[in-house]
């Protein structure tokens, strides 16, 4: 066996292996310091998911909301002007109550 042959075989003394030994152990601690801030980053960016989802579905819901306030509106002024035919001794009174997707046709007297 050659002495080249000899020196692969041999294992590597303490001085040659302590700088490679560091720098796995410094590489180690960055992998974790990466994968703490990788977790960090995730939960901010599902939190700023579910706020861009909120504010998608907050004019929705305005909407929504805009719209029976509409109705009720509608139905409140149908309400008082039947009171007021009524009141006034009208023998028939015919009046259209429009609900958005409906329509709604109030009676006679």
């Amino acid at each position: 066996m050659s002495r080249i042959e000899a020196d692969l075989r041999r294992a590597p003394d303490e001085a040659t292996l302590a700088p490679i030994h560091a720098e796995i152990m410094r590489l180690q601690t960055e992998i974790e310091q990466l994968r703490q801030r990788q977790t960090e980053l995730n939960e901010q960016i599902g939190a700023t998911q579910f706020q861009y989802a909120e504010a998608d579905r907050k004019p929705k819901r305005v909407d929504e909301k805009s719209a029976a306030a509409q109705a009720r509106q509608r139905q409140t002024r149908l309400a008082e002007c039947s009171q007021r035919t009524n009141n006034t001794g009208s023998t028939m009174a015919k009046h259209i109550l429009l609900v958005p997707n409906q329509s709604f046709q109030i009676g006679t007297e």
